[in-house]
């Protein structure tokens, strides 16, 4: 009776490496960015075509969809990791943040680390990306091609954005930001 489900359980049991897992987080993220990404387009699903600058532009949606992104992904993949940890799914690495030289910089609390990011990833790609499109002549983009930038960028920013999350979480125990403050072990 079950057996159509049987992968599927098989799959949810498996017990992951922490690579293993690191993989499976990120291909989640990029998928989970993608259909976002893709669904926010409903809203211009009457724009015939997009222009470079404005409220409606590509510059705007390209800085408040890293921003968004970035921050979500920390938010949803720190929950989805501590969860699937919890489940024993897979185990944390050895090592801590505090060995490392990028990680340390970034708060325990979730919240924090997600305020952090948003910004962060904002200042580090949309500047880059717009300036491509610029350098390429870009002054407005009819909806499907812009549609397929749309869900193109939310696979890179996903790409991006949940390693760094997902390396930081598996590497670190479940704290609080008044622990941390406290000192708490």
């Amino acid at each position: 009776m079950n057996r159509p489900f049987a992968a599927l359980r098989h799959a949810l049991t498996f017990k992951m490496t922490a690579k293993q897992y690191f993989v499976y987080q990120t291909f989640g993220s990029i998928f989970v960015n993608g259909v976002l990404n893709a669904g926010s387009m409903w809203f211009k699903r009457r724009q015939a075509v997009v222009p470079f600058w404005g409220w409606s532009g590509i510059a705007f949606d390209t800085l408040l969809t890293t921003f968004t992104l970035s921050a979500l992904t920390v938010v949803f993949g720190t929950f989805a990791i501590h969860h699937d940890f919890k489940a024993g799914r897979f185990e944390m690495l050895t090592w801590t943040p505090r060995n490392h030289r990028v990680l340390k910089l970034f708060s325990y609390s979730t919240p924090l680390r997600a305020t952090v990011f948003g910004p962060l990833f904002t200042l580090v790609l949309v500047p880059p990306t717009l300036g491509a499109l610029m350098l390429a002549g870009v002054h407005e983009l009819r909806f499907w091609p812009f549609f397929a930038f749309k869900v193109l960028y939310a696979v890179i920013l996903g790409m991006a954005v949940t390693p760094l999350n997902a390396l930081w979480v598996l590497t670190s125990p479940k704290r609080t930001f008044w622990e941390v403050v406290r000192g708490d072990k």
